[in-house]
């Protein structure tokens, strides 16, 4: 069967040659189990976006409510479970003895967050009269532990929620030395952030303060950065470390419409009181069977004024970029010029300086402005080896930029089975070695398919894509590409 991108246009205007689905004049029915295996293929050579016009955006804004950062690797109710443990060699008990944890501020935290906590850190391990000083140093590949000189080895252990967020295989490291500075590093995995979709309740910009009294004992919400998901377990966290008779919840009605409730089984007769902040956004307030419950409207919370000219999205000037240095310079002109229309339209006297700069080694570092959010898409930040716009930093290696031309085509099918390539399950049918020049149409036949199972009896469409192994978006191919698939019942070797 031959499948080609030019095909069924007038059903799926959409499609191009990296990308399409063709409708069957008829539907195949594939009694009993079937195999299929791309046999050739037909394209011509082309240099491709290196920076696709959907992840070419780029928004700045001038809103405090929108400086502070949003993705986190870690949140509040976690932060318990992350933590160094600090052992002492006692010799006269001949045993380790716990002498202290070095503990994190609750508070979510972004990796460049984690980082600062741990650099941070200095803690000097007591125990008897010996006196160790201990550092700690988080950078995008490792981690580095460091004790001074001093009689009494010493053991730190790391948590276990902290070795699975850093990636980290080895639990307890050992200090023996008396006289020497002692360091070990270990290699680690920058975590990714936390998928949470759940809707904003709070943020930052909320100054006032905001508490929940249950028979007198406070429970403080730090102002951060609240959505139902965080803030519901940081509830549960506080109640159960402080109040453990107590249950806490709080139940999405609507988007902006919550029930807090509060109930204790051994005595529902307790005393909840609310801060202004929660009273003003509050309405039936009630004591029920085995506890108290009020609903909160989020409607309720006052908003600031708007500022006027506030946010400007603007397009990279090209989709393909020869070198690192050019995607940098024109990125950091055009936020510039941006930035500079910004002030001016709101009457701020500012001068902009470069934001996003490239040294010898081709890495690029990124420098925030204060009161200015610079938003860039995940794939952009991916190709710039940042980790994020929200604060100043440096990128983790040198920019990755695609080639234009790609060596190898990733083609998809959704007909067959999913199987597992790398340690993820993909519908992959063929990598295709590209040997296409610009502008040269090659066909190439495969001597040795590769088949894999049909994962359906009955056909009626099929989508094919091209990706590389740079991204999972698919390749946009300006002229029209063509498949020759080969169906037939599975044989007993099949894939």
């Amino acid at each position: 069967m031959t499948l080609n991108s030019e095909g069924n246009k007038d059903v799926h205007p959409e499609n191009h040659g990296g990308d399409f689905t063709v409708e069957l004049h008829q539907t195949l029915d594939l009694q009993g189990d079937w195999e299929v295996a791309l046999l050739e293929t037909s394209y011509f050579g082309q240099v491709f976006a290196n920076v696709l016009e959907e992840h070419a955006v780029v928004k700045v804004t001038k809103s405090p409510k929108m400086t502070f950062n949003k993705k986190f690797i870690l949140h509040y109710h976690e932060v318990d479970d992350i933590y160094f443990k600090i052992w002492t060699f006692d010799s006269q008990k001949y045993k380790w003895v716990h002498s202290g944890t070095v503990t994190f501020e609750k508070k979510h935290y972004s990796f460049l967050d984690l980082m600062k906590a741990i650099n941070a850190m200095e803690y000097a391990s007591t125990y008897l009269n010996s006196t160790r000083t201990m550092n700690f140093n988080l950078s995008n590949k490792e981690l580095k532990l460091s004790v001074s000189s001093g009689s009494r080895a010493r053991w730190i252990e790391l948590s276990d929620n902290l070795m699975k967020l850093l990636s980290i295989t080895r639990k307890h490291f050992e200090f023996v030395k008396k006289i020497e500075n002692e360091s070990f590093t270990v290699p680690i995995v920058i975590p990714p952030n936390i998928a949470d979709t759940s809707a904003v309740i709070l943020t930052p910009i909320t100054r006032e303060p905001i508490w929940i009294k249950i028979n007198n004992e406070t429970l403080n919400i730090p102002n951060l950065y609240w959505t139902h998901y965080t803030l519901k377990n940081a509830l549960d966290d506080m109640v159960k470390n402080r109040l453990p008779d107590f249950k806490i919840s709080l139940i999405q009605d609507t988007p902006m419409d919550y029930l807090l409730r509060i109930h204790n089984d051994r005595n529902g007769d307790f005393v909840v009181e609310l801060s202004d902040f929660l009273k003003d956004i509050s309405f039936h307030e009630r004591k029920t069977s085995k506890g108290y419950a009020v609903d909160i409207d989020l409607r309720k919370i006052k908003k600031d004024n708007e500022n006027i000219n506030a946010e400007f999205t603007f397009q990279l000037s090209h989709n393909f970029y020869p070198t690192a240095k050019l995607l940098i310079d024109n990125l950091n002109t055009l936020t510039e010029n941006t930035m500079s229309t910004l002030f001016r339209l709101n009457n701020i006297d500012h001068y902009v300086e470069s934001i996003f700069t490239i040294d010898n080694e081709n890495v690029c570092s990124f420098k925030a402005t204060e009161n200015v959010l610079v938003e860039i898409s995940q794939q952009l930040l991916n190709i710039l080896q940042l980790h994020s716009t929200v604060e100043s930093n440096t990128g983790k290696s040198a920019v990755k930029l695609p080639n234009g031309i790609r060596p190898f085509f990733h083609l998809y099918c959704d007909l067959i089975v999913p199987h597992y390539v790398n340690s993820e399950e993909e519908p992959l049918l063929r990598i295709i070695n590209n040997t296409a020049a610009i502008n040269d149409k090659v066909m190439q036949s495969f001597d040795y398919p590769h088949y894999y199972k049909v994962c359906r009896h009955f056909i009626s469409n099929i989508h094919l894509y091209i990706t590389d192994n740079l991204s999972t978006d698919p390749l946009v191919f300006i002229n029209p590409v063509s498949h020759l698939l080969h169906f037939r019942p599975c044989h007993s070797t099949s894939h």
